[in-house]
Order: C-alpha cells, then sequence, then structure tokens
C-alpha cells in the first residue's frame, strides 16, 4: 500500500528524472505543453483578463446585445445603461479595464479580424456527422455567432402518444436554451492557453460539445442538484464578464438547467461519460432510449431530479450503489438483479398506458417532407444518398430496407410533382423558389 500526496500546485512531479501523464488507460510520458501549463499554475493567471496589444475593433451588434443582456442581469440599472457611452458600459460590465482592451472583450465581442491581437484561433466548428463535407466553422463575436451555431442544428418536434388520449405530449427533440447554454459553457470554461477550437458534433439522434480543459472545480455530478456553488473558475474575469452580460450565471447553476431540461421533456440525461482531464466533452441525447424510462417521467410528475438520474443510468447500463438500488426497488421504480437491471413496466401496467415516440414509429409524409425541406434550407443541395440518411430511421422500424428505399423515392417525386423541389444537372435535389 502506498500513500502518494497530491503534487505541490505548478510542479510536476517525477518518477526516475520521467514525467509521466494518463492517456485514457494508458501511461504516456508527459507532453511538453502539459509541463508548460502546469508549471504556469505558480503564477495564477487568467489569460481572459489579459490586456491586448493592439486597437482591437468590436463589433457594434454585439456591444447592442451585450447591454441589453446586461439590462436584464441588472433590471435596476436599465434607464442608466442607455445613457453610457460605449467605453463606460464596457468597462461597467467588466469586458475591458480602464477602457483598455482584454482578451474576453475580443473573444466576445470583437470582429473577427480582431483575433490577431489575442493570438488565439477563436473558432466554434459544427459538423454534421454521417453526411461528407457537411460543417462550418464560425468564430467571433462569440455573443452572436453561438446563436448561429444553434441555428444550424436540426431540431425537430417529437410527440408523446399515450394510447388512451386524444392530446399528445409536444416538444423540440432538443431545448434551445440548453444547446445556448453547453456552447456557453465551452466558451467560459475552454482552456485558452491551448489554442484549441470548441467542436460541436451533431449526430442523428445526440449534439456532443467539445472544449479543451478538464473539469476546474469537482466534478458534473457535483453540479447537478444545483446545490454547489463553483469556488474558482479557470477563466474568472471572462466568466464574471459573461454572467454580466446575461451569458451565463456563477452560480453553479448551468449544469442543474440542462438536466431539469431533459426531464422535463422526458428525455434521457446529459451526460460527460467521454471527459477526461484535458477535454470536457458534454453529450445531449434527443431520442429516446428507453421507453419505461420515458413514460414514468411522463406518469410521476412527483419525481425527483436525483431519482430520475439514477434512472437514467439503468436505462443506460450504468453502475449504481447498493443504495441506490434499494431505493428504487422500494418505489418498485426498477426490476432485475444487478448488473441486469432495468426500468420497471409497473406503472405501465397500472395505467394501462404506454409511450410511442415518433422517432421510432415513424413520421407521416408531411413531417418527412418538412425535414426535406428545413434540410435544403440550411444546405442548399442534397444528394439522394444524403436524403435517406436523413429520413432512414424515422420511417417505420418495420419497413423493409426496400420499403423504406421505395417510401423515399415516393416522397421525392410527390415534392417534385407539387413543384416543391425538382433535380439539377448533377442529379442533386434542390428547393424550387417562387
Amino acid at each position: 500500500m502506498f500513500q502518494i500526496p497530491a503534487a505541490p500546485r505548478g510542479i510536476p512531479m517525477a518518477w526516475q528524472g520521467h514525467f509521466y501523464a494518463r492517456r485514457g488507460e494508458s501511461l504516456a510520458a508527459l507532453d511538453m505543453n502539459k509541463y508548460e501549463e502546469i508549471r504556469r499554475q505558480t503564477v495564477n493567471e487568467d489569460w481572459s483578463k489579459q490586456i491586448a496589444d493592439g486597437i482591437a475593433d468590436l463589433d457594434e451588434n454585439a456591444i447592442k446585445e451585450a447591454r441589453e443582456g446586461y439590462k436584464e442581469h441588472y433590471p435596476n440599472q436599465k434607464k442608466e445603461v442607455d445613457t453610457w457611452s460605449d467605453e463606460v458600459f464596457l468597462n461597467k460590465a467588466k469586458l475591458t479595464i480602464n477602457g483598455k482592451m482584454t482578451n474576453a472583450a475580443i473573444l466576445l465581442l470583437g470582429k473577427p479580424e480582431s483575433l490577431h491581437y489575442i493570438n488565439h484561433i477563436g473558432e466554434i466548428v459544427w459538423r454534421l456527422a454521417g453526411m461528407d463535407n457537411v460543417g462550418q466553422v464560425f468564430t467571433i463575436p462569440f455573443l452572436l455567432t453561438t446563436t448561429e451555431v444553434m441555428h444550424k442544428i436540426r431540431n425537430y418536434p417529437f410527440k408523446i402518444f399515450p394510447n388512451n388520449s386524444f392530446l399528445p405530449g409536444e416538444g423540440m427533440k432538443y431545448d434551445n436554451e440548453v444547446i445556448l447554454e453547453a456552447l456557453h459553457n465551452c466558451i467560459a470554461h475552454q482552456n485558452y492557453v491551448e489554442n484549441a477550437r470548441i467542436i460541436v458534433i451533431e449526430r442523428e439522434n445526440e449534439l456532443e460539445f467539445r472544449n479543451s480543459g478538464g473539469f476546474y472545480d469537482g466534478t458534473y455530478e457535483d453540479y447537478i442538484t444545483g446545490e454547489r456553488i463553483p469556488k474558482k473558475y479557470r477563466n474568472p474575469f471572462l466568466a464574471q464578464a459573461m454572467a454580466n452580460i446575461k451569458m451565463i450565471d456563477t452560480e453553479g447553476f448551468g449544469i442543474h438547467k440542462m438536466f431539469v431540461s431533459q426531464k422535463d421533456r422526458y428525455l434521457p440525461m446529459p451526460d460527460y461519460d467521454k471527459s477526461d482531464s484535458d477535454t470536457v466533452v458534454l453529450t445531449l441525447p434527443g431520442n429516446v432510449i428507453d421507453e419505461n424510462y420515458s413514460l414514468m417521467l411522463l406518469e410521476n410528475t412527483n419525481i425527483d431530479l436525483t431519482t430520475a438520474v439514477l434512472l437514467d443510468k439503468v436505462q443506460k447500463g450504468k453502475p449504481i450503489s447498493e443504495n441506490a438500488v434499494k431505493m428504487l426497488r422500494k418505489e418498485k421504480l426498477i426490476e432485475g438483479r444487478k448488473p441486469h437491471l432495468y426500468v420497471s413496466k409497473y406503472i405501465a401496467k397500472a395505467t394501462d398506458k404506454q409511450v410511442e415516440y415518433t422517432l421510432k414509429k415513424g413520421f407521416n409524409d408531411a413531417e418527412c417532407q418538412e425535414w426535406i425541406i428545413k434540410a435544403l434550407n440550411d444546405h442548399k443541395v442534397l444528394s439522394r444518398k444524403q436524403i435517406n440518411e436523413l429520413l432512414w430511421n424515422k420511417l417505420p422500424v418495420d419497413f423493409t430496407e426496400d420499403q423504406k428505399m421505395a417510401k423515399i423515392k415516393n416522397l421525392l417525386y410527390k415534392m417534385h410533382k407539387n413543384n416543391t423541389i425538382y433535380l439539377d444537372e448533377n442529379r442533386n435535389w434542390r428547393l424550387r423558389r417562387a
């Protein structure tokens, strides 16, 4: 048994003259960038607070948006804010220091040509997985471009159909506020010394957000209930500025809000399972994993968030503690034996209701056509292969491959016949404009 004390802050520890780091489950040499990052900890330097070397040009629309956010955050100063000059406002919002431009101000409000003043790539990359060459790079001002990233994401409505009700529950695949919360968290907590991009990957039924730098104060599970307040931030100046203009809060409620939103919409919880010491990776589900889980949340509004998180772990096959198992069994919320636990069907039997999501059973022709139109509005042109990929998992699960191909062919024929779409000279589909 060895007792190994924590390394002093800013001093990399060596074994027989060699420095090591963890890479997944393997032991590897500590690279020089990580070595220098550890060494810089002794300085306790806030990159976002540094004064930019030059006179940066800020975006007028971003400043206007920042003023509105400031007024929301400080409603008692609404009238006063409108009388401030831009210089006074930027100082009050803690974006500048005595009129001097900071890295934080340029990231949030700067025009793209101002990036060279902060020596950072300053980019958010959105990529649509499963389609060739579909993606886009967004740059500063992040206050505005995060909304542009959000609008690139395909966010469709879904419905929940209880058998004995004519009124389905309705919602969107993703909550726009959660998308912005995730993006703004990436900006606030990014390790800017790494000069890395923020990455958003959109898959068929989930979103993935990646930013450089591991969790800085605790783990994500510490913040699910909304009871913990962060003691420190990697970029305290940036975090405070973002809070002042209503991009984030600094009370630790961001992660809590994301979990509550998923619970309220009967969808699986967010998770950070792919994260490591160098990168935070948030996965946000947009579909149903286990209908019994969603049914349980639908039928029992009194289920608290902690219980919902435990049930989510069960539906995803993740381990839970013995005490958690006992509690869920007592409430008749789970069945089976460890490690093969599953969400109970008890409530479904008691209420004689079942939940069927349109994402699984298939959408009608009009809804499928809406998807095609939305995709063509976003991407201007789609091949037949790309349309197949778009609709394949949205058709009824009992359709054969040939039936799905025929269904999509018929949809395209109908849309072509009513002059909604047409084939161009390259045999790709485009919208026909009036």
